[in-house]
């Protein structure tokens, strides 16, 4: 299994990892060899998730983690968000994309759509 854009972070003497894979489905590590997967969507409730399973149900932790990533994993992911870097991004596949992370949100209007379904309609029809 490959996974990308691993981000860690120091928690007293434990390093927490977390990562993705090529379809967006998120892992963590916590002992530094085996990655167990995350039932998480977003890059902030994988990196939320991991620290809390540092501690039993009942403490809180008000420890702010300062994660990091490894440079040499990071994947650039089609439609991530470009400001805190989510890759798993809402949408409806028109008008839309929002990151449910920062809130960071982009809309289309009609006629942009209908440049780029124009674009799309040109290229199809030429012949290569």
């Amino acid at each position: 299994m490959s996974l990308y854009s691993i981000r860690y972070a120091q928690h007293g003497d434990d390093l927490i990892r977390v990562a993705h894979d090529e379809v967006l489905r998120w892992y963590m590590s916590l002992d530094g060899k085996k990655w167990t997967p995350v039932d998480h969507h977003t890059l902030k409730s994988a990196l939320d998730y991991a620290h809390t399973c540092l501690h039993r149900a009942t403490e809180k932790c008000s420890e702010k983690l300062e994660w990091k990533l490894d440079k040499s994993t990071q994947a650039k992911v089609l439609g991530e968000c470009p400001q805190c870097a989510n890759p798993s991004m809402e949408s409806d596949l028109a008008t839309f994309r929002r990151c449910p992370d920062c809130g960071w949100r982009i809309d289309f209007t009609k006629e942009q759509i209908e440049w780029v379904e124009d674009k799309l309609h040109v290229r199809r029809g030429r012949a290569f």
